[in-house]
Order: C-alpha cells, then sequence, then structure tokens
C-alpha cells in the first residue's frame, strides 16, 4: 500500500517495514541463556558503554535529530519505580532514543527480536545496552526469558521497553495493531505502562527530499483496573487505552501543520 506521504508500505499491518537479515552468531536462546545479564564483568562493561554512548552518542544524536522531549514529568511520577515503557517503532534510533531523551541518567532494558542479537557486532552492542532478545524456538526459553523480566521489575527495579507494533515502518504517521506482551508482563507484574511517542517534524531539503527531526511525547502512566477480575480481559482492556493514548496522541501532533507535513 501506499501511506499518506506517498511511501510505499507493506499490506499486512504487522509485516515488517524492512527485510530482516538473520544474525551468524550460534546462540542458543533457552533456560540456560541470561536474558538479565548477571556476570559482573558484563554489567560493569554495560555501565562504562552507557557512559561513553551518553558523552559521545548522545549529543550528537540531539544536534543531528534536534530532539525535543515532551511531557518528562510524565516519567518523573515513576522515578525509582519499576514500569513497562512502550513506543511505536518509527525510526531506527527511536528504542535508543527514548533512553537517551527521557531518561538518560537511568538502566532501562529493551525487549527486541533475536534475530538483532545473532548479528556479530551489532547484537553484542545492543545487549551492551540493555537489550533483552525475544525467544521464539523454545518453551524453556520463554519460561526463562518471563522470569528474568520479573526479576529486572521487582528485584533491579529498572523499566523494561517495548515496542508492541513488533516491526519497523520509518517515517510512519499512524499506529499500527498492538500485540500483548508488554501488557501481559505489566499486569503479571503489577507496574504501569510509561506510554511514549515518536513523532516527527520534517523539513524538505533542496533535493526535494525531506530531513525528519526526531520528538518525544511522553504521556501519564497508564494503570491496570483492579476491578476487571479475568487477567486476559484485564491485559485487553490496558492494551485497548494505551493504544487509544497513540491514537489520539498522533492526530493531535499532525493535525498541526507547523510539524511540516
Amino acid at each position: 500500500m501506499i501511506d499518506q506521504d506517498g511511501i510505499e508500505r507493506p499490506d499486512d499491518l504487522n509485516a515488517h517495514g524492512r527485510k530482516l537479515t538473520e544474525g551468524t552468531r550460534k546462540i542458543k536462546f533457552d533456560e540456560k541463556y541470561n536474558y538479565c545479564p548477571r556476570n559482573i564483568f558484563f554489567r560493569i562493561w554495560m555501565l562504562v558503554f552507557k557512559c561513553v554512548a551518553g558523552v559521545i552518542f548522545c549529543p550528537i544524536f540531539y544536534i543531528m535529530y534536534r530532539v525535543k522531549v515532551y511531557g518528562r514529568e510524565n516519567y518523573r511520577k515513576l522515578r525509582k519505580k519499576p514500569f513497562v515503557v512502550t513506543s511505536n517503532h518509527v525510526h531506527v534510533f527511536d528504542i535508543f532514543g527514548v533512553g537517551a531523551a527521557v531518561m538518560p541518567f537511568r538502566r532501562m532494558y529493551t525487549s527486541v527480536l533475536q534475530t538483532s542479537i545473532k548479528r556479530p557486532l551489532l547484537g553484542f552492542l545492543m545487549r551492551s545496552v540493555g537489550c533483552i532478545p525475544i525467544p521464539n524456538t523454545s518453551v524453556e526459553g520463554m519460561q526463562k526469558y518471563e522470569a528474568d523480566l520479573a526479576y529486572i521489575l521487582e528485584k533491579r527495579k529498572n523499566p523494561i521497553m517495548y515496542a508492541p507494533e513488533g516491526s519497523l515502518w520509518p517515517n510512519y504517521r499512524g499506529i499500527r495493531p498492538f500485540k500483548k506482551g508488554a501488557f501481559a508482563l505489566a499486569v503479571k507484574d503489577n507496574v504501569p505502562i510509561l506510554p511514549v511517542a515518536v513523532v516527527f517534524k520534517r523539513k524538505q531539503k533542496r533535493n526535494k527530499k525531506y530531513k525528519y527531526y526526531l520528538n518525544y511525547i511522553v504521556g501519564e502512566p497508564i494503570y491496570q483496573d483492579e476491578k476487571i477480575e479475568e487477567k486476559t480481559v484485564r491485559i485487553d482492556d490496558m492494551r485497548n487505552r494505551t493504544f487509544k493514548w497513540y491514537e489520539d496522541t498522533l492526530d493531535k501532533w499532525y493535525e498541526n501543520k507547523s510539524c511540516g507535513f
């Protein structure tokens, strides 16, 4: 299909906007894999890498994409508390950008496709910034994955981020169907959802192509409805309310023509 900006997209809203490349690293994402890094030396490396990336990457990122954050006070309501972050997946740096722009001084873990972690250098760097692979070939691996996420939330009190659309569609202005993973985790561990919308401002260059600038809108924390007894219904309710927030937020942002669309 062709979207409102003339960009060709897959007909299936759940399809990947870019071709996935299977990595070559031989890793088994099973019950023996530490989805939450526990090795003290690797954790020290993660801290060092985060500091170095913060000094080098963040200023370049801010300048290159003219980053602005709106609603940061909503994040401050959850400071020092565990929660699940959600974001629409519309830019190659949006997942890393949420951490760098919204909560630069806090360790945030991010749930990603296991194919990304299998890439030789990129996979190691992604693990270094807290990316956690979602196992899709092992039941025991999924059980260990869920246990490690609970450990991160309950023991380490760190936030965990999901892109519930599940795939990257660069520069897409709409919102696509959400998968349940983020909301199932939030309900299971009784933590709120912090929604963050990635939105663009664009400027036409001399060659008639567009330059896109990144903005992050942080919403009010969304809590599960304790009055709903059935767990699956509670998950769906949380997902639907989060999805509605994204619909309203994106519509409001792109209705303002000063954003360049």
